[in-house]
């Protein structure tokens, strides 16, 4: 059994064991997909000196105080402004607008004194700075510089960034095929009745949910606990695979096939149990010829959720190059009290608060699937470790 940091870094350790293939794809496509390289500018941005505010650009003043100016012109967002400004002149701008040339500074349409006839206006002087309210030119970033770099994950404002420059294609990692195989004899699916030990299927709803918002191509197979149907079922399935994902099986019970199905078919046993609660007989292998991963998430919901959160996302990411920690985590201080004598770790749903301080739910066990679906984090309540209200708790953010 290793440590919940131990497994956490061993994920890193296998970063790019699986191929990937990299697509050039359309911005909106390239959402939650990792960069396959440096991203550069093709021009300047902003393009062009322009207005933060609506109001008056002004030419050099001719008095340190109150000064009354002519208006000489107007300029909208989106036109071309070719005149330049004189002592003593303004022009009318508004945000966006391209600043003329000879522009002392934006004076915004509130701080004006005084307008007169529309001929002319009246500013206070001692309230203006030069080069104030003007947005310069590259001021942001220059053409030729990298704005985005490899192994970066775009997400919306990454894409916006990349549109706002002109680029409408982006080269991405794409995720390998998951062979998602859901055990067990209890699993009801299709249109069978639960009762008589029976249930519905919540692992592989759960983990469709989340293949399917990563946009992650899939199989989903249902697979009694029975060591020749899986092994078939892999066998079929794993040249077109490049990560497996199974639920249940993995613990040391008569039915438990998943260890000996990946050593019969090559797998080597990278780990198999984690000092974490829930989660404690989480099973990761490597099929190093076929260049394959296996993932064995226990049979619990609330283990599956955080397998798929801690483990095999960030796996994923970090195959594809991502180069930063995932999932996010800070340091947050918590209003719950939790109570750890145990020596295992534990990973605990929780959410935000408003207040930007984390709340711990205190009813949680492996097959309770309420407490995940108020959750958008986990903490991490380390082994024999008391937490109460005001101390500060490692938090990963979903």
């Amino acid at each position: 059994m290793i440590s919940f940091q131990e497994a956490r870094k061993k994920i890193k350790s296998l970063a790019g064991i699986v191929p990937v293939q990299t697509s050039e794809v359309d911005l909106l496509n390239g959402l939650n997909r990792v960069i396959d390289s440096d991203i550069i500018a093709p021009i300047d941005m902003p393009l062009f000196d322009r207005s933060a505010m609506d109001g008056f650009a002004i030419g050099l003043p001719q008095k340190p105080t109150e000064q009354t100016f002519k208006i000489v012109g107007e300029v909208q967002a989106g036109e071309d402004a070719s005149l330049t400004l004189q002592g003593g002149e303004a022009v009318r701008i508004y945000t966006g607008g391209v600043v003329p040339k000879g522009t002392y500074a934006v004076v915004p349409i509130e701080d004006v004194v005084a307008l007169r006839d529309n001929d002319s206006v009246v500013i206070d002087l001692t309230q203006v700075m030069k080069g104030q309210h003007i947005r310069r030119r590259g001021e942001q970033f220059r053409k030729g510089d990298v704005v985005l770099e490899g192994g970066t994950l775009l997400n919306e404002a990454a894409i916006a960034l990349l549109s706002s420059v002109g680029i409408k294609k982006v080269k991405v990692k794409e995720f390998p095929l998951a062979l998602v195989l859901i055990t067990g004899n209890e699993i009801a699916t299709g249109k069978q009745e639960i009762g008589s030990g029976r249930i519905y299927d919540s692992n592989g709803i759960l983990l469709n949910a989340y293949l399917k918002k990563w946009r992650i191509k899939n199989k989903i197979l249902y697979v009694k606990d029975d060591t020749e149907l899986m092994e078939e079922s892999i066998k079929a399935n794993m040249e077109q695979s490049g990560v497996i994902i199974s639920t249940g099986g993995v613990s040391v019970g008569k039915y438990d096939h998943v260890p000996t199905v990946a050593k019969s078919l090559g797998f080597e046993v990278v780990f198999h149990k984690v000092r974490q609660k829930p989660g404690k007989p989480l099973f990761l292998a490597v099929h190093k010829q076929k260049r394959v991963v296996w993932w064995g998430l226990p049979g619990n919901p609330a283990a599956v959720w955080m397998g798929f959160n801690l483990y095999v996302l960030p796996f994923l990411l970090y195959n594809s190059g991502y180069v930063n920690e995932f999932p996010k985590t800070a340091f947050v201080e918590s209003i719950s009290s939790i109570n750890n004598h145990s020596e295992r770790d534990w990973l605990m749903a929780a959410r935000l608060t408003n207040s930007g301080k984390v709340e711990i739910f205190p009813k949680q066990r492996s097959d309770m699937l309420m407490p995940l679906s108020h959750s958008d984090a986990i903490a991490h309540v380390p082994a024999e470790t008391n937490i109460k209200p005001g101390d500060i708790v490692k938090t990963f953010i979903l």
